[in-house]
């Protein structure tokens, strides 16, 4: 269920990757992953 507690899980790491930045490594590296990972 990808809306579990009310999709917290999502919320959270979109802040986490607003929070680092565009540029940042770690954002660069698994934005795409975390987005592949979130509609399977």
């Amino acid at each position: 269920d990808k809306y579990y507690g009310d999709d917290i899980a999502r919320k959270s790491c979109i802040a986490i990757f607003k929070f680092l930045g565009e540029e940042n490594e770690i954002t660069v590296t698994y934005r795409k992953d975390f987005g592949r990972a979130l509609y399977v």
